[in-house]
């Protein structure tokens, strides 16, 4: 924040120069460029944009915080009292992640998470709003009404793969390792509230979460990258997709009572992602 107050401020001196330039060139009896930058309104000036660009900048550090919209939201109360929403969970955890973070240890493992959600950026333009980060995973969240193409959700994890594709040189030359990234997804209505008096957040609670999370916990087990459930796959079948759905099992996650069908999501080939 303090990086980009200090870019603008130099913008800023770098405009006034320019219209004291101007002002030096119309007038019969110019002002002496000190005189200038000493006048009490031009002092005045400094100090209002000054405040408000920190002002300004520390709006969007905090939205970034605590996620895109959620700032409004808090200050509204909108989440006061308990609500309904039908979303869209993604649940997205590196692979191996015990065995490589033995292996950096816990200092460079730090970076390399970092460096991991950076590129997570990307899920950006397709609409997904990063709910929460625990450790070595991310959990990302749609409101299904509001999207026009369910499929983002599936292109999302897939540019994010690509992503760390594009920079596998850049993994393996820093940490030794290519990160690898696995997901589990579920639809249905959740109950989202504010929570919290010291530290104020937006939680969502429901079911649908803990199928998502279950599914991801089973990647490894069936050796697939993005495993989704019934009702995520009744969604996507709707719509025209490249990508290649087969169900391959009927099992009962842990902590979960009754079957659940699990479907894996693949790429027919190596496409690249469209951005809705």
């Amino acid at each position: 924040m303090l990086r980009l107050s200090i870019d603008q401020l130099l913008i800023i001196s770098l405009l006034t120069l320019i219209y004291f330039l101007s002002v030096k060139m119309m007038e019969t009896n110019p002002v002496r460029f000190w005189d200038f930058i000493k006048s009490p309104s031009t002092l005045i000036y400094y100090l209002y944009v000054l405040l408000v660009n920190l002002s300004l900048s520390f709006l969007w550090e905090i939205t970034r915080l605590l996620g895109s919209g959620n700032f409004f939201k808090l200050v509204t109360g909108k989440f006061y009292e308990p609500k309904e929403e039908y979303r869209i969970f993604m649940f997205v955890d590196l692979k191996s992640s015990t065995t490589i973070a033995e292996k950096l240890g816990h200092l460079a493992y730090s970076s390399f998470i970092k460096d991991c959600f950076y590129d997570l950026a990307v899920v950006q333009h397709y609409n997904a709003q990063i709910y929460q980060y625990v450790g070595d995973e991310a959990v990302l969240t749609w409101e299904r009404y509001k999207m026009k193409y369910v499929t983002q959700c599936i292109d999302a994890f897939w540019a994010f793969d690509d992503e760390l594709s594009k920079r596998s040189a850049y993994y393996k030359a820093t940490y030794g390792i290519i990160p690898e990234f696995k997901a589990g997804m579920s639809i249905g209505m959740v109950t989202v509230v504010e929570i919290g008096d010291i530290k104020k957040e937006i939680a969502y609670h429901g079911n649908t979460l803990n199928t998502a999370s279950r599914i991801e916990a089973v990647c490894n087990f069936y050796n697939e990258k993005l495993l989704i459930s019934k009702k995520m796959y009744d969604e996507l079948i709707k719509e025209k997709s490249p990508y290649i759905y087969t169900k391959i099992a009927e099992t009962q996650l842990r902590g979960k009572q009754g079957i659940t069908e699990i479907y894996s999501v693949r790429r027919s080939s190596v496409i690249p992602t469209i951005i809705h």
